[in-house]
């Protein structure tokens, strides 16, 4: 809502070090994707975030949101 993206991308990624076998870990990821895109405004990050999820969280419902994203 304030436009903070990389302060919020960073709490993102702190999340997915410190717990990335969690169940709140594949929704991080999707933000943390989509603050990186909204900072950069590159939307090539947003393909690379589904190869991320392809590794990580391929059943997640968050790769399956992500996966318009993909090339």
């Amino acid at each position: 809502m304030n436009k903070h993206w990389a302060n919020a991308e960073r709490r993102y990624v702190d999340l997915l070090e410190s717990y990335p076998g969690s169940k709140a870990a594949p929704e991080a990821l999707y933000w943390r994707g989509v603050c990186n895109y909204k900072a950069s405004n590159d939307h090539t990050v947003l393909a690379k975030l589904v190869d991320e999820f392809n590794q990580k969280y391929r059943d997640s419902i968050w790769a399956m949101k992500a996966a318009g994203w993909a090339d």
